[in-house]
């Protein structure tokens, strides 16, 4: 129950999350193996949901995880490869033991003998006990990803906190600045200027502040 509980509330939890997680492929993070934006694109066109893909690739060796940084950097056709052929493992090693079980159940169901039967059940209690070994790691693994995540989300309030002086200083002075005033200091390189991908959008920080609600008013300039 302890267990449901803490599920549900990092469900609850993610959407705070996946707002305040990394945006860019280039930001690496502790709760994923490879930046979220790079993995999206390995996974593009791809049957894999990115939450299963991390918890498969938190559970490898520190080896593998390390060999598939690489690849994913020199290589991404080696990336994909190698996250397909993990995953696709994964679902038949599940599948083949879902077969097991439903046979080994219907055999100590279809047995007559007390002798035969007591061991055609404890062969099925084994395979019960794999499937819920596994799947009890599987939601280890994502406990601690969402701890990971939290505790990057806490820093990152924690900073806005003790910056709040900061913060308050530059939302003050784009309120006070005239807005000719303003885009002519962008025009000149004295004050943030939208990036490139912003551009061809026509994203204000506005614009995008209205979109995210991870976005302090005073980081979007409003």
């Amino acid at each position: 129950m302890k267990v449901f509980r803490i599920l549900v509330c990092a469900a609850l939890l993610l959407p705070l999350l996946a707002a305040a997680g990394p945006r860019n492929k280039k930001n690496a993070s502790s709760w994923s193996i490879l930046p979220p934006g790079q993995l999206q694109e390995l996974l593009k066109d791809q049957p894999y949901a990115p939450g299963a893909v991390d918890t498969m690739l938190f559970s490898l060796p520190e080896a593998e995880q390390k060999e598939l940084k690489t690849l994913a950097a020199s290589d991404p056709e080696a990336a994909r490869n190698f996250i397909a052929v993990r995953m696709d493992a994964r679902k038949q090693r599940k599948a083949a033991r879902a077969t097991a079980i439903r046979k080994s159940a219907a055999a100590v169901r279809a047995s007559r003998d007390q002798e035969e039967k007591a061991k055609l059940t404890a062969d099925l209690r084994k395979l019960v006990q794999e499937e819920f070994d596994e799947t009890s790691r599987e939601i280890e693994i994502q406990l601690k990803r969402q701890e990971l995540r939290l505790k990057e989300v806490r820093a990152g309030y924690q900073k806005r906190i003790t910056e709040a002086e900061k913060l308050i200083d530059k939302r003050m002075e784009r309120l006070l600045t005239p807005p000719r005033k303003r885009a002519r200091k962008e025009k000149d390189g004295s004050a943030p200027r939208m990036n490139e991908a912003d551009a061809k959008t026509g994203a204000t920080p506005k614009a995008k502040a209205a979109a995210d609600p991870a976005v302090s008013p005073e980081a979007a300039g409003k």
